[in-house]
């Protein structure tokens, strides 16, 4: 009979024990499907925003793309052509002073040969603003190309 207490008071304790667990199962795959919810939502509004982001880049790489395509390579082919200039006017007006200093007697070639050393500088000086005036047209149209508009905003 004493066994048999045993047994019914163990029997007791342990169905006890599972009536008081069972609630709290309950609340913890409750809060496991909330922490669900709430990390798939977290997801679905990130990946949201990754998509608009995405499409916002594609979108602005697409604009850089045409617009490289039609000024800067006109802003970038001026510029070549201004180095290009610069080199052959280096040339062209070593060549005058060489033939001053040759062919004119040298009282009157040093006055030539120190004029067109200031034209030179002129047309350096000319060269020169005109390739500076290009680099700031092209990054101009780098960061800020025609037909850009900073208002088309998606909103998810």
């Amino acid at each position: 009979m004493k066994t048999k207490r045993k047994i019914m008071f163990f029997i007791s304790v342990f169905v006890f024990f599972i009536l008081m667990i069972v609630p709290s199962i309950s609340a913890i795959e409750y809060n496991e499907i909330i922490n669900q919810n709430k990390s798939r939502l977290k997801n679905i509004l990130i990946e949201g925003r990754i998509k608009v982001l995405k499409n916002r880049i594609l979108s602005q790489i697409e604009l850089y793309k045409n617009n490289f395509n039609n000024d800067i390579w006109s802003i970038l082919w001026d510029i070549i052509n201004d180095i290009i200039g610069a080199v052959v006017i280096c040339i062209t007006f070593k060549f005058v002073n060489m033939l001053f200093l040759l062919l004119i007697p040298p009282f009157v070639s040093i006055f030539l040969v120190i004029m067109m050393n200031f034209i030179k500088f002129g047309v350096y000086f000319a060269t020169l603003f005109d390739i500076v005036r290009n680099i700031f047209r092209l990054f101009n149209t780098i960061i800020s190309p025609s037909g850009s508009c900073s208002c088309n905003f998606v909103s998810i």
